[in-house]
């Protein structure tokens, strides 16, 4: 009778023991993979910023003797969208000759406020603002630019039935 009493203790001291032989080495292997992400991550937050963006102005990049002002056209197109747009109803037939309209004239507004030498782009976005229908918008677009003479300005505008939104770019030629 004593073996076989002697016999299951010894397998479950055997079976915990080795399992606590591998948790010790589970835990130890985990220490020292933490202990080396935690050393990499020391040394890469001891290196210094990279400097992306070069705060000289290049010899090759156009100096005008006055820059846009896109405060000031931006004034003038956020007057100019309520007036015109404020009793407009949406309608699609005739959103391609309306949005054609608008850019024409906020075109010629915004070339009052234009230093010479400046060509402008305007494009202008006019779609449904109905709160029942959703629909994503997303606009983008690819050029040549030179931040230290070119520049831009933004505005929208919303009423019941449609929304616009504007952009202006003023691209200086030398």
């Amino acid at each position: 009778m004593g073996k076989e009493t002697t016999r299951p203790a010894e397998s479950k001291a055997s079976i915990s023991l080795r399992g606590i032989l591998a948790a010790q080495k589970f835990s130890k292997e985990f220490k020292n993979r933490t202990a080396a992400q935690s050393q990499s991550r020391l040394q890469v937050s001891h290196l210094k910023p990279i400097t992306i963006i070069n705060e000289q102005i290049p010899d090759s990049a156009a100096n005008p003797k006055e820059k846009f002002s896109c405060a000031k056209a931006e004034e003038l197109i956020r007057e100019y969208l309520p007036a015109k747009l404020a009793r407009v109803t949406y309608e699609p037939e005739k959103g391609a000759s309306l949005s054609t309209a608008v850019s024409e004239e906020i075109k010629r507004l915004v070339k009052t406020v234009t230093p010479p030498r400046y060509k402008l782009i305007v494009n202008v976005t006019i779609g449904n603002n109905d709160k029942d229908k959703t629909a994503d918008i997303m606009v983008t677009s690819q050029c040549l630019w030179d931040p230290h003479s070119d520049s831009f300005t933004s505005s929208q505008y919303m009423n019941p039935t449609l929304f616009c939104v504007v952009l202006v770019h003023a691209v200086y030629f030398e």
